[in-house]
């Protein structure tokens, strides 16, 4: 299981989700502190200012009294006590919505606002200053700052943080694995029974080494990443098998199964031998015309296997008609062979000793081989 294309917008939406609502509770706090500070300046003023002793105000002068501490300041508990009276008489219908709206905010993402206080025994807070700070009023600090801890912030980087720390949203399901083959066939099919060894990769013991030394040393093979590859002789034979067979036998599942390694690995692992393979200087040098010596030597072959009068043949050519695992949506029935397949029609030059010196494609399976050998380079 892979991550899709569909799971980093996903994850894109969410985070953008979460950022817009902590800026919202960020603009909410802002103007909830403002007016705080506003009220807890309006109070201490009151409580600085002489007022007449008269019955009906000593009430209010011994519970304002109460509420002050020894050093003239009012403490958050007291504060908190006296802004819910204050907040309706000064306060509007669409500042109380706000309010209640922020609270509920709050209260869904279960966070901690509230009054935070250091070692130093100072209050502290993450969230930036609005410029309430200090000094109120005759110089003396106001004992209630309305400072809040930035709980939100630290809520949406850990949601954040959260989503991008695991490749999968949904935990991994493993499926049990039997034994991987390609490890016997490499350690041991390929040096006792080269005859087993050519029916699963179809090319010799030779032919597949001789393939490892032209690409073990291609580019595609090497990153920069701390986790290195498998060996380039697993990834070639990952990449034969999957082109020696057909059907059922060469879906993702079966391939990674008899490999041991994942589905996505076998993809991977294709891409770069293809990668390797089709490079132009490599193709150049491997599949080219013989040389007289060589075409001397495939005549004398042909004599020897024939008859003196094919003496004149050097080379060998047929059709091979490569399958499809589905229709083609585009002209879907012009790759309809005469095997009842959608295929691809690619014709084949080689020598006496298999050794292949031009090919030709770009035909449909409905193509006649005649029609496919004239567009070959001979």
């Amino acid at each position: 299981m892979s991550t899709s294309k569909w799971t980093q917008p996903r994850r894109a939406a969410r985070a953008k989700k979460l950022l817009k609502l902590y800026l919202n509770l960020r603009k909410r706090r802002n103007i909830q502190k403002k007016r705080r500070a506003k009220i807890a300046e309006r109070a201490l003023h009151r409580s600085q200012s002489p007022r007449p002793r008269t019955p009906e105000s000593l009430s209010s002068w011994s519970s304002l009294s109460s509420f002050s501490s020894s050093d003239g300041t009012i403490s958050s508990d007291s504060l908190s006590s006296m802004s819910s009276d204050t907040t309706s008489e000064h306060t509007t219908s669409s500042d109380s919505d706000s309010d209640s709206s922020s609270d509920f905010f709050w209260d869904s993402l279960d966070l901690d606002v509230g009054m935070e206080s250091d070692s130093s025994g100072s209050e502290t807070d993450d969230d930036e200053s609005d410029g309430n700070e200090g000094n109120v009023g005759g110089g003396s600090r106001v004992g209630y700052q309305p400072r809040i801890r930035s709980v939100a912030a630290k809520f949406v980087r850990e949601s954040i943080e959260g989503m991008y720390a695991h490749r999968y949203e949904l935990p991994r399901n493993e499926l049990p694995r039997n034994p991987p083959q390609l490890p016997h066939l490499l350690a041991e099919t390929k040096h006792l029974r080269p005859d087993e060894f050519r029916a699963e990769m179809r090319v010799t013991p030779g032919t597949f080494d001789a393939l490892l030394t032209e690409i073990e040393h291609h580019s595609a093979f090497s990153n920069n990443s701390y986790s290195a590859q498998m060996p380039v002789e697993q990834q070639l034979a990952i990449t034969l098998y999957r082109f020696g067979h057909y059907g059922n036998a060469v879906s993702l599942r079966k391939v990674a199964k008899w490999a041991g390694v994942g589905k996505g690995t076998v993809l991977l692992v294709t891409r770069r031998v293809m990668t390797a393979l089709l490079e132009p200087e490599f193709r150049k040098r491997v599949v080219r015309l013989p040389t007289e010596e060589e075409k001397e030597e495939a005549m004398e072959w042909v004599e020897r296997r024939s008859c003196e009068a094919w003496r004149g043949g050097w080379c060998m050519v047929d059709g091979t008609l490569i399958p499809l695992d589905e229709r083609p949506y585009w002209y879907g029935e012009s790759y309809y062979d005469r095997k009842c397949n959608y295929s691809l029609n690619f014709q084949i030059v080689s020598m006496p000793n298999l050794r292949i010196v031009d090919f030709g494609f770009g035909h449909t399976g409905s193509a006649h081989d005649a029609t496919a050998w004239e567009d070959t380079y001979i």
